[in-house]
């Protein structure tokens, strides 16, 4: 017998209780903070206020520009989304990425 005889297959999930450091970094992109379960508590809030100040998506058609908005920006790295954004920011978007980031990571620990 090989292993191109084996028929029977199962799924099992397992539910760890181990708490994992965060895999977030500089450059994890929007889309990794919004599939995080702690990033995206910790960006959501920022990214509702900067879309009801005008920021993000400042024009009513997001495809204005010729491309998908919404993913290009879920895409960006951190910085380079806060970057992007720095017009609408109260700190310099360096400093709010770090305090994101070391946010994120003092919830796992």
């Amino acid at each position: 017998a090989s292993a191109a005889d084996i028929r029977c297959r199962a799924t099992v999930n397992l539910q760890s209780t181990l708490q994992l450091p965060s895999i977030l970094h500089n450059e994890s992109t929007i889309r990794a903070w919004f599939n995080d379960p702690v990033g995206k508590t910790i960006l959501q809030p920022m990214v509702v206020e900067l879309m009801s100040n005008g920021g993000l998506f400042n024009n009513s058609d997001p495809s204005y520009i010729g491309m998908d908005k919404l993913n290009f920006l879920l895409d960006l790295p951190l910085r380079s989304f806060l970057h992007f954004q720095e017009d609408f920011l109260t700190q310099p978007a360096d400093d709010i990425a770090d305090m994101l980031l070391r946010q994120a990571r003092s919830v796992r620990q």
